[in-house]
């Protein structure tokens, strides 16, 4: 089982282990023999604007796209194409997805059919702002931040009878696309005051400018001299920013946001890659946290364990109580901890015979990778489990049948 995270900033799939296996941008692009995706399309965004497009993820479809890439014609034939490049290049069958609370379920309903085209399987849906939830320790009200190449997820978390709600969900419109054209058009104006040179006038130099913008947003800082330098075939040219210029977009994009009404904000990997974004939005609210995405995956393999088996459903809730760090320090026994701590089992032990997880006697209730299916009812030491993960040790009890946990060298 893997888990899939909808984002088109960075379309992620992770292993129950938590490893990232795949993450690229949804961009498309097409420069007249060829399609690209991801990266290489960011590359080609300025040079071959007719034919990039990178709106398609949140837009399944069947109405055309303005201007073909390729032979790809409609927005559901771009989202099939990159759920297809996800297959083969992470080996994913079947995954939880992580999706934008804003989006309706009939979306989602559209995004399983894609998904099943491209031969994944869908075992549910959650909410990424409750994944964040899930994996804080907070105990109020707050809201959840999250950006995409066109858009920020805004998520509002009700804290209520020792669990985490979604009270509102919406999106405004910034995105790492919209950020990166902005602070190219403070740069390009600049360089027109410091050497009367229009960067914007070459797709050549504006693709420069632009892939210059995209490091330094993907590297989550900004250059220590901000100096940006773009190359013609007579001259080379360069100029230092002022970051308050690039500054002052950001802050007039979270003006849009109610954070009068709010204490606390728990950022998405993703949004604190953001240069400066963390800093001014301390400013703004008493509190404020980074999810990292490896606890993102993790989350929801814990909350996967809700899924009613055969049954494709949405999760928009989550316990307090499942991660909330106070709680689970007062509650867990020291024996608790070192079960916490041990190595994933590779066999179930029954009478003298040693099973490995992936034997078809187990396929009721553990998938071709040895993990707990979702949905399915078995007991770990005699409670629910807490992870799809069996470590050696624990008791696995399933229709009346038990087995211990082993690990062989």
């Amino acid at each position: 089982m893997h888990i899939i995270d909808v984002n088109d900033w960075e379309l992620q799939c992770f292993t129950a282990s938590g490893e990232l296996v795949y993450g690229v941008p949804c961009a498309a692009s097409f420069d007249g023999r060829n399609v690209f995706l991801g990266a290489e399309a960011l590359a080609r965004a300025k040079i071959f604007p007719q034919t990039f497009t990178s709106n398609y993820l949140y837009q399944i479809s069947e109405a055309p796209l303005t201007r073909a890439v390729g032979n790809l014609r409609t927005y559901a034939d771009l989202s099939f194409k990159q759920f297809e490049h996800m297959r083969e290049k992470a080996e994913v069958r079947e995954a939880v997805f992580l999706v934008p609370s804003y989006l309706q379920d009939q979306y989602l309903g559209l995004l399983a059919g894609i998904a099943k085209a491209a031969r994944i399987t869908p075992l549910g849906f959650i909410d990424h702002c409750v994944a964040s939830a899930y994996n804080t320790s907070l105990n109020q009200s707050f809201m959840t931040l999250d950006i995409g190449l066109n858009q920020t997820s805004v998520s509002s978390i009700e804290f209520e009878n020792q669990e985490f709600r979604i009270t509102s969900a919406s999106q405004i419109s910034l995105g790492m696309i919209g950020i990166a054209d902005n602070w190219i058009s403070c740069i390009a104006d600049e360089f027109i005051q410091n050497f009367r040179f229009d960067p914007l006038y070459s797709a050549a130099t504006e693709q420069q400018m632009f892939d210059e913008v995209i490091s330094w947003i993907r590297s989550g800082e900004l250059p220590a001299d901000l100096k940006i330098s773009v190359h013609t075939e007579d001259a080379e040219r360069s100029i230092t920013v002022i970051p308050d210029l690039l500054q002052k977009y950001l802050v007039a994009k979270l003006d849009e946001l109610s954070l009068d009404e709010t204490s606390a904000v728990v950022l998405s990997h993703r949004f604190n890659r953001i240069p400066s974004i963390k800093e001014i939005l301390g400013d703004r609210v008493s509190q404020c946290s980074v999810v990292d995405q490896k606890d993102i995956a993790s989350s929801a393999l814990a909350i996967a364990a809700d899924f009613e088996a055969g049954k494709l459903e949405r999760l928009r809730a989550c316990s307090a109580l499942s991660r909330n760090e106070e709680s689970v320090v007062s509650a867990q026994s020291a024996h608790d901890r070192e079960r916490a701590l041990l190595k994933p089992a590779t066999h179930l032990l029954e009478s003298a015979n040693a099973y490995p997880l992936k034997h078809p006697k187990f396929d009721a209730f553990l998938d071709e990778d040895g993990l707990l299916r979702p949905g399915v009812k078995v007991e770990i030491d005699g409670g629910e489990p807490t992870s799809a993960v069996i470590k050696a040790g624990q008791n696995v009890c399933y229709s009346g049948n038990t087995w211990l946990a082993i690990r062989e060298a």
